[in-house]
């Protein structure tokens, strides 16, 4: 029996829009590419990353409420995300703390993992219409002034303005900035939806650096190797049908300005995109789809003059 020839699909939220300031691999392939619509990344991101944090299925319906940098002034208001790495434990454990005894007559309760990825938000108000709230890593470094001005917005948008005034004077902050770090002066809420049924996930590997996706593996008893490995280790390709290959490098990156988040696509070009090219050259993969994370989709076909 042949060996089975994999269809990769290489995810990178953050990709889009390409900003890239010189010619690359990546944007000349994305060039000759043909696209199309697909659906987009998963939504489910508070469900999926609990179960990465938590080890276990959530009991309640969360919400990610991630901490975050608001830039404001009369005419719009800009958010960045702020790295959890950037933050150690008292600082997380002091905010989060402060939130909770803040929030508590409205029913609204913050939990984290230490070491984990969000902050999880429980006790939401259906009032507050999160599912229409974009992703985080879609709305950085963008004017959200349209977006929460918006009136099906307002219960949400006075829980956020709430939060920024809690947060703003806190002692974690004002240390923060002190030593030139962001502080934490607000919150963003995302990541409502429903996980998908196991039956409709048809990957049989996913590589990745995100505990949302982490977490949808183990939920849907898929296979799962963490994105670093796979650098050495690409003749697990050889066994598999369809595979996922996620990173949210990008979407990290794009907070820390132009010249870091291109630095991501070069890495991105060396450690990715090169070696599937390769293997796609030589027929020992049959595709390689590039998806952005809104589901715009770039099937890169085997031809001499693309693969370069």
């Amino acid at each position: 029996m042949p060996r089975p020839r994999a269809l990769v699909h290489l995810l990178l939220p953050g990709l889009h829009p390409f900003q890239g300031h010189r010619a690359s691999l990546l944007k000349r392939v994305l060039a000759k590419s043909s696209k199309q619509k697909g659906k987009p990344a998963l939504s489910a991101i508070a469900a999926a990353s609990y179960i990465a944090d938590f080890g276990h299925f959530p009991e309640h319906d969360y919400y990610c409420c991630d901490p975050v940098y608001y830039q404001a002034d009369a005419t719009q208001a800009l958010i960045f995300s702020i790295p959890f790495t950037g933050f150690d434990n008292d600082e997380m454990s002091a905010l989060v703390a402060a939130f909770n005894l803040h929030f508590a007559a409205q029913g609204l309760q913050l939990e984290y993992s230490e070491g984990g990825s969000h902050w999880y938000l429980r006790g939401l108000p259906s009032a507050a219409s999160p599912e229409q709230i974009p992703q985080l890593d879609s709305v950085i470094g963008q004017n959200l002034q349209p977006l929460l001005l918006h009136q099906s917005l307002a219960g949400l948008n006075a829980l956020l303005t709430e939060a920024q005034m809690l947060f703003f004077q806190h002692p974690v902050n004002q240390a923060r900035e002190r030593l030139g770090k962001l502080p934490a002066n607000g919150v963003w809420i995302y990541g409502a939806g429903n996980l998908p049924a196991p039956s409709e996930i048809n990957w049989d590997l996913i590589v990745t650096d995100s505990p949302m996706y982490k977490g949808l593996a183990s939920y849907t008893d898929t296979d799962y190797m963490p994105i670093a490995s796979i650098v050495d280790n690409w003749q697990c390709l050889n066994a598999k049908q369809n595979i996922l290959v996620h990173t949210d490098s990008l979407s990290n990156a794009r907070s820390a300005g132009p010249s870091h988040w291109q630095q991501q696509i070069d890495i991105i070009e060396h450690n990715y995109l090169k070696p599937l090219l390769s293997k796609l050259r030589r027929g020992v993969i049959k595709g390689l789809v590039v998806e952005d994370g809104t589901g715009r989709q770039h099937h890169i076909h085997r031809l001499r003059s693309l693969l370069l």
